[in-house]
């Protein structure tokens, strides 16, 4: 970390996919947990979406939750599933405080974790990606 201000995230192998080092960030659902989740962030997403395994490993309610119509542009075409929205708070290497989302809760195993723009991204001033360094800058 540079300062207070600035985090920096080395790259990171990211889950089910090639060798490739990736602009990963580890997130908590609750700063207490042992267990973190590792999450691609992607500029190209403009929403967050995780496997909904995961939030009912985390024991989230989805029974009050009706789906999307469609899946986001950036599944449509690719596979079939359903998606349940749901607000959450994540906890991670940028500092005590949470960043609350929306999640996209997809019913479908070949979902991998993805941070995207809504609701991430504007928490911060700036995210960078630096391809040389294999490096992401969070700048609040």
């Amino acid at each position: 970390m540079a300062n207070s201000r600035e985090v920096i995230i080395k790259y990171e192998s990211y889950p089910n996919t090639d060798s490739l080092k990736r602009p990963t960030i580890k997130i908590k659902f609750n700063p207490q947990d042992k267990q973190s989740f590792s999450c691609l962030v992607d500029s190209g997403a403009d929403c967050s979406i995780f496997p909904l395994s995961i939030g009912e490993k985390l024991e989230i309610d989805f029974s009050e939750s009706d789906p999307l119509e469609r899946p986001p542009q950036q599944m449509s075409g690719k596979m079939e599933c359903k998606c349940y929205p749901k607000a959450t708070s994540i906890y991670g290497p940028w500092g005590k405080e949470p960043v609350s989302l929306e999640i996209l809760w997809a019913d479908s195993n070949e979902i991998n974790p993805v941070l995207g723009r809504k609701g991430f991204f504007d928490k911060f001033r700036e995210v960078c990606f630096s391809e040389q360094r294999k490096e992401l800058i969070l700048r609040k």
